[in-house]
């Protein structure tokens, strides 16, 4: 069983993870040089580049989220009478289908602004 203490420091690692793929962002966006060929032409670049990005992040709840289907089942079948390894199994099951609602709502959202910032008004 994962102590609390470790769950936190997976937590900060993978969070501190994540900020450091965002420092080249940050540097980049605050130099004052002109881009002289900048990597978006249009909205319509950026989103299509977004979209690769949004299409991989998505496969990789889904790949994580049949994972922890395939764990909750396991722990389902070994449990018996155990109550704890049930609730474990239980509470695997939800995240499993949290990750799956949240690759799905970032599809939603994705296509609502885009069409909302790059769609003509009638």
């Amino acid at each position: 069983m994962i102590s609390a203490k470790t769950k936190i420091h997976f937590g900060i690692y993978a969070a501190s993870l994540w900020l450091a793929n965002l420092i080249p962002l940050t540097t980049n966006a605050s130099s004052h040089n002109a881009i002289s060929n900048p990597p978006f032409q249009n909205v319509r670049g950026l989103f299509t580049s977004l979209e690769s990005i949004r299409d991989w992040v998505a496969s990789v709840f889904v790949v994580l989220a049949v994972i922890l289907f395939i764990y909750s089942a396991y722990l389902f079948l070994t449990a018996g009478d155990n109550e704890d390894q049930i609730s474990k199994a239980k509470r695997t099951l939800l995240w499993a289908l949290i990750g799956v609602a949240i690759s799905l709502f970032a599809y939603g959202i994705f296509s609502f602004v885009r069409s909302f910032l790059t769609e003509r008004p009638v």
